[in-house]
């Protein structure tokens, strides 16, 4: 399979979020962009990396740490940009593009890229209940979960 038929699949099944952020050194500052997506794979790196289960991605993305936040936003790069962030190194190189200033922006990408991997139904359903909390309703859950709600059955 050609890169580039590889690439169109990827982009397929595992949609994109886009991310900028502003990084600021000593020269100056300047934007990255990123398009973060998650797929299984994806998934499996960050369990490989953290030892939590992305089956149950609510309680990941509720307690995330730095670490966990840094592996996360690696992870959700590797879709779309693989060839310049891959294996250790990548997360290496990436950990200092998160900062004080935009580690709230980068855990709402990688929280966007998250919702948007999931079926319709339960994006539909975490935007509600996200709403909800939002809106101080009592009882709303923080969790959503990743199955798919059972189907009418007709007689």
């Amino acid at each position: 399979m050609s890169s580039n038929r590889k690439s169109a699949v990827r982009h397929h099944l595992a949609p994109s979020v886009p991310l900028e952020l502003t990084l600021v050194d000593k020269f100056g500052s300047r934007k990255m962009e990123f398009a973060l997506a998650f797929d299984f794979n994806s998934f499996a790196l960050i369990e490989e990396k953290t030892g939590e289960n992305m089956l149950l991605a609510g309680p990941f993305f509720d307690d995330l740490n730095a670490n966990k936040l840094r592996v996360a936003f690696w992870a959700a790069l590797q879709v779309n940009h693989q060839d310049d962030y891959s294996g250790d190194e990548g997360v290496e190189v990436v950990g200092p593009y998160i900062t004080v200033a935009n580690a709230a922006q980068t855990r709402e990408g990688i929280k966007d890229a998250f919702v948007a991997c999931l079926p319709p139904e339960i994006q539909k359903a975490i935007k509600e209940a996200t709403a909800a909390a939002v809106a101080g309703e009592p009882g709303v859950a923080g969790e959503v979960p990743l199955e798919s709600p059972s189907e009418p059955v007709s007689n």
